[in-house]
């Protein structure tokens, strides 16, 4: 008598499972950061209408507040099936990173390394429980 072990049919049922679960893991943190950086402040335009300034800013270190809403609606998440990696961040270049880690003159606002502190606990147990 002999058992015979498929672990091909094993490991695709576990990397779908795997997939499902980190393709919600991009999903809910995705919109956590969303909800995190959808702090609105008063503003004001320039004489010419091309720009806008912010009355509140938000503090060095801190979640950034809202302005125009760029950051907020770049973000996205991707996951490669292949290397079962996930992304979640922002498809714009510049403004983003800038925030997140500062200029020479302008503090860091680190939207996404603060979400990943409030929300790295949620997101591991939703990846490997679902």
């Amino acid at each position: 008598m002999s058992i015979v072990w498929n672990i091909g049919g094993f490991s695709q049922q576990v990397q779908g499972e795997l997939s499902r679960n980190m393709t919600k893991a991009g999903v809910y943190f995705t919109s956590k950061l969303r909800g995190y950086v959808n702090t609105a402040q008063p503003y004001t335009r320039s004489k010419n209408g091309q720009r806008y300034y912010g009355e509140n800013p938000s503090s060095p270190g801190n979640l950034p507040h809202k302005l125009s809403g760029q950051l907020l609606k770049s973000m996205t998440w991707n996951l490669d099936k292949g290397r079962m990696v996930l992304a979640v961040g922002s498809n714009l270049k510049g403004h983003p990173s800038f925030l997140e880690t500062g200029t020479r003159r302008m503090e860091p606002r680190p939207w996404l390394t603060l979400g990943w502190n409030k929300e790295s606990g949620k997101v591991g147990r939703i990846i490997i429980g679902g």
